[in-house]
């Protein structure tokens, strides 16, 4: 039997934080940002109200066992059957123990066929509140497609 090549999509998320995470720490010097898997920061861009942005690309596969699809890219953590965003918080100075905190934000519950029926340069989006650590609720019901 000839195993068919997994099919691949690019799929565009953002993500919103309604509080920047400096904000809620007593820290001087710190950076935040979307967290890469050589734990470097993908910088956001904060807005007036205090809340920041992230936008990255990750690509998704068909998996065909499941219908789901699996996420790979480098801001994508986890394993194939779950796997989600770290926004982390750490303190700038090397002298001092990095990581202050991270926000686990699980990556969207999709199906290949709701990729494959999205208009190119779709975007899914998700709001978090930016307060607590660890696994986050996603407000709003969680990750929804935009650009239709």
């Amino acid at each position: 039997m000839v195993k068919k090549q997994d099919e691949t999509r690019v799929v565009h998320l953002h993500l919103t934080c309604l509080q920047s995470l400096e904000r809620s720490c007593n820290y001087e010097q710190t950076v935040s940002g979307l967290q890469d898997r050589q734990q470097g920061l993908l910088a956001g861009q904060l807005h007036a109200n205090d809340s920041v942005s992230y936008s990255t690309e990750v690509l998704v596969i068909s998996d065909d066992k499941a219908g789901k699809v699996r996420f790979r890219g480098p801001y994508v953590h986890g394993t194939p059957t779950v796997s989600f965003l770290y926004l982390s918080l750490r303190r700038s100075d090397p002298e001092q123990p990095a990581w202050i905190k991270r926000l686990k934000i699980p990556l969207p519950d999709i199906t290949w066929d709701e990729i494959t029926q999205a208009p190119e340069g779709c975007v899914y989006a998700v709001r978090v509140a930016g307060t607590g650590a660890g696994t986050v609720s996603l407000l709003d019901g969680g990750w929804q497609r935009q650009n239709d």
